[in-house]
C-alpha cells in the first residue's frame, strides 16, 4: 500500500508559502495517509481532509520547536474548530476530546 504523508511542499503550495497563519485549510482528495505536520498551520480553525486515505486521527501533542513544527500533530492545533474528515479509512480517532474547540467533526470511512 502505498504512503502519502504530508509535507512541507505540499503545505506551502496549498497555503501559498504562510501554513503557520491559515486559517482554513482544504487537503480533500491528495490521497493523504497520515496528518502529521499539520501542526504547522498554528492558526487553523478549519481543516477539510475528506477523500483521503488517513487511517489515524488520533490525537498526540509534540514538544517540537523551531524548525522541527513541521513535526506537529493535530493535537498542536488547538484552535480547531472544524474537521471534515469523511471518506477515509479510519481506524483511530483516541484523544479528539483534548480539542477543546472543536465544534464540528465529520468523520466517516468508506470508498473515495
Amino acid at each position: 500500500e502505498r504512503m502519502v504523508v504530508l509535507t512541507l511542499a505540499m503545505l506551502s503550495d496549498v497555503t501559498k508559502g504562510d501554513p503557520k497563519n491559515t486559517n482554513r485549510l482544504s487537503l480533500k482528495g491528495r490521497e493523504l495517509t497520515a496528518l502529521e505536520g499539520i501542526g504547522a498551520c498554528e492558526s487553523l480553525k478549519n481543516l477539510d481532509v475528506s477523500h483521503n486515505s488517513i487511517r489515524d486521527l488520533s490525537v498526540r501533542f509534540c514538544t517540537c520547536t523551531g524548525d522541527d513544527r513541521f513535526g506537529q500533530t493535530l493535537g498542536d492545533n488547538t484552535e480547531l474548530r472544524s474537521l471534515n474528515a469523511s471518506n477515509n479509512q479510519i481506524e483511530h480517532v483516541d484523544g479528539l476530546e483534548r480539542l477543546s474547540n472543536l465544534e464540528g467533526l465529520v468523520v466517516t470511512c468508506g470508498d473515495r
